[in-house]
């Protein structure tokens, strides 16, 4: 986060189509920047501020993001491959995800309430403590998850939820399962 008198490092950098692999960018303020396509593999984002953020087809593969803020951000076919987004703060304002992949993703205690993953695919990911109540996770791919977490409201129309480990997710409130895969212990149909 800016500190108080301390100028933004950022403001005047071009982050579009930007090499940042590697990248140290721990508490950093990157809040309204655009990453539209750039690699942040391995990236340091712990802590990191990237409300408003445009990380929409980014490689995020690996990435170090606990506790980092995401909210209003864009992440449309963004690859968050075995990233760490444990106790992020990506609250149910969250826009445009869909198709983001969160393929063995560490999702402990993040937040995901209202967000719109309409074909995201979870495949893997640990989804413990994770609030995805009144989430649209229409064609959602959460096959093989290890998820306790909140789906009260949520749409799982078509969700794909094969060999999923589902620890005390209550699917009884879900807003829609047309079509949905669920394991036939977790199914309240």
């Amino acid at each position: 986060m800016e500190e108080k008198g301390k100028k933004d490092e950022f403001q005047d950098v071009r982050l579009r189509n930007a090499d940042l692999r590697d990248a140290r960018l721990m508490d950093a303020d990157l809040s309204g920047r655009s990453f539209l396509l750039s690699d942040m593999t391995d990236a340091n984002l712990v802590r990191a501020d990237l409300t408003g953020a445009d990380l929409r087809r980014v490689h995020l593969t690996n990435a170090d993001a606990r506790g980092a803020r995401l909210e209003d951000v864009s992440l449309r076919y963004a690859d968050l491959t075995n990233a760490d987004l444990r106790e992020a703060d990506v609250v149910a304002n969250l826009s445009d995800a869909g198709r983001v992949d969160l393929t063995g993703a560490n999702l402990h205690g993040t937040e995901l309430g209202g967000a719109d993953l309409r074909g995201a695919v979870f495949s893997g990911a640990n989804m413990y403590g994770t609030d995805l109540s009144d989430a649209d996770l229409t064609d959602a791919d959460l096959t093989d998850v290890v998820m306790v977490a909140t789906l009260e409201g949520a749409n799982l129309a078509g969700v794909d939820m094969t060999d999923a480990e589902l620890k005390k997710a209550n699917l009884e409130n879900a807003d829609d399962l047309t079509g949905a895969e669920i394991p036939p212990e977790h199914d309240p149909r």
